[in-house]
């Protein structure tokens, strides 16, 4: 990751899906909301979210298929 952030904002925390994160009441909501911001970044920040979310079993399979099915 680069090293000249600016905002944590710009940083992808792949901890926020974390079970045990995620028990908290809204943090489901506020991690799919991460992830769609991401999606409205640059390549590079899209990249690095994609392999954050691929060095957790699952995950980044779980987030394609749903996508794929909310698709119109």
């Amino acid at each position: 990751m680069s090293q000249d952030r600016d905002s944590s904002q710009d940083v992808f925390y792949i901890d926020m899906l974390d079970p045990r994160a995620l028990d908290i009441p809204d943090e489901l909501d506020a991690a799919l909301r991460a992830i769609g911001a991401t999606c409205q970044r640059d390549d590079p920040e899209i990249a690095e979210m994609v392999v954050a979310l691929d060095s957790r079993p699952h995950i980044l399979e779980y987030i394609i298929s749903s996508t794929l099915h909310a698709l119109p």
